[in-house]
């Protein structure tokens, strides 16, 4: 990879990190505290705590403690250069999912405060963090991209890799900058084009693009520089969904509604509402198991979509918290509400851009063409 100096960040972002901390900050009733009086904000924060055996601050400073986000790493071989490099893996205990889920299936983790008394972290995800680089050669994985790899769960996934992966002529724009400067989002891209090469089915695309969005909206949350917008990877998301539905192959009908239910999310965030309510009712449709209940998508998932219903058949697209009133946890649903105003407002500015692209190799060009540019 060759190295270039990294471009400037564009100030309309740093405007709209701003215009999101104001927003956040009158949101929500309970949002308005300072990060200065963290333990004001974890007194507040025991009154929202949805399970009884949870009722003082001690029992919610043990509960993050206990389920904090862990990392470590582990040496793999990269595919495509056979070289070894540090890979960051993850314990599934970690992912607490105490801050809240969107409606785009996006968990917040939780972590204890960076100092005490504080205000818990929201900066240590999954999404974000377990992305590896090779810093040779550029490709990106998740350390269970190397375990299905391994398995063989992707045929002529080793050899297209090693025989196809040039991220020079993939996206020549990210080559020219040192991976280690490199944000999550551009990370998360390079991962989109790293399985893509290998030959990583549809849906598997599609989640991995919808990746790429969670941490494009959690830089917004928490002033972060970003490059790639979420709405760029809510349509790529959108695009790879409707690939995989329109083949009809698959077996798994829950599975399946579940993507049909996810791609109408996007069309919904994307404002394409006549899209959405076409794809919810796929996801209905598809989710109905015809040889039983069993097979077809659970009545929690169920509920989400009726909820996803109400709101595109109202007009609106703007991301929320998913309504998990069945769940064990999160026990502090809430604390993702102090985020997606941000997040909200940069969709508004970003949506026409990306809504009307079906095509993913038209998106990806479309976003190489923002990053060439420094936009």
């Amino acid at each position: 990879m060759t190295e270039a100096p990294r471009r400037p960040s564009p100030s309309r972002r740093i405007a709209v990190a701003t215009l999101l901390v104001l927003l956040s900050l009158g949101a929500v009733g309970y949002v308005k505290y300072q990060r200065d009086k963290g333990l004001e904000a974890y007194k507040l924060a025991t009154k929202q705590l949805e399970t009884p055996d949870q009722k003082s601050a001690d029992d919610f400073d043990k509960a993050l403690e206990a389920r904090q986000p862990k990392f470590n790493t582990i040496q793999r071989q990269c595919y495509v250069e056979d070289h070894t490099f540090n890979v960051t893996t993850g314990d599934s205990k970690q992912d607490n999912a105490f801050g809240g889920v969107a409606t785009d299936l996006m968990k917040i983790a939780l972590s204890p405060p960076q100092q005490k008394p504080g205000a818990p972290s929201i900066d240590r995800q999954n999404f974000d963090l377990l992305l590896s680089t090779c810093p040779v050669c550029g490709a990106t994985y998740f350390d269970i991209d190397f375990f299905n790899i391994g398995l063989g769960k992707f045929p002529k996934a080793k050899d297209n890799l090693k025989q196809h992966f040039n991220l020079a002529q993939l996206c020549p724009e990210l080559d020219a900058t040192k991976s280690k400067d490199w944000t999550y989002d551009e990370r998360g891209l390079v991962r989109y084009l790293t399985q893509q090469t290998a030959g990583y089915p549809d849906y598997e695309l599609g989640y991995t693009a919808l990746s790429g969005a969670y941490s494009s909206n959690l830089s917004v949350g928490i002033g972060r520089d970003y490059h790639i917008p979420a709405a760029a990877f809510y349509a790529l998301a959108a695009a790879q969904f409707k690939h995989h539905i329109a083949s009809g192959k698959f077996d798994n009908h829950a599975e399946a509604g579940l993507v049909a239910m996810t791609m109408g999310e996007m069309y919904r965030l994307l404002g394409r509402h006549t899209d959405a309510k076409s794809a919810f009712a796929s996801a209905r449709q598809i989710g109905t198991a015809p040889h039983g209940s069993k097979d077809g998508i659970d009545p929690g998932t169920r509920d989400i979509l009726t909820y996803l219903e109400k709101l595109n058949a109202a007009g609106d697209s703007s991301l929320h918290r998913a309504p998990l009133a069945n769940a064990k946890t999160p026990p502090l649903g809430w604390y993702i509400d102090t985020i997606l105003p941000g997040i909200n407002a940069e969709l508004d500015v970003q949506r026409s851009k990306w809504a009307k692209l079906d095509d993913p190799d038209a998106i990806v060009a479309a976003i190489r063409a923002q990053l060439k540019a420094g936009k």
